[in-house]
This record gives structure tokens, sequence and C-alpha cells, in this order.
């Protein structure tokens, strides 16, 4: 996610999870923080960033 108040600043955690899971979220967070990345570089060589 990308922050509203600074611009570039995008958190990749745990937070987006509204509660305790029954397993652990580990590969989870990992692939969404890899998601992330990927749209970073994309924005990155569109010169968006």
């Amino acid at each position: 996610c990308q922050t509203w108040d600074v611009p570039n600043l995008f958190i990749t955690d745990g937070a987006v999870f509204v509660s305790n899971a029954d397993k652990n979220p580990t590969l989870t967070i990992l692939a969404l923080a890899w998601r992330a990345a990927d749209h970073i570089l994309e924005l990155m060589r569109r010169r968006e960033l």
C-alpha cells in the first residue's frame, strides 16, 4: 500500500489482516510484499515514481 501523506512511501506488512489468522501468515505477507515490489518496479520503469 502506498501512503497518502508521504509520496513514494509503500508499506508492506501484516497490518492488512484485521484479525489473527489460525495459521502462520508469513508466506502470505511475503507474497503481498513481492507483489508490491513488482508494482514499484513497474512504476519505476514507466518513470512514474
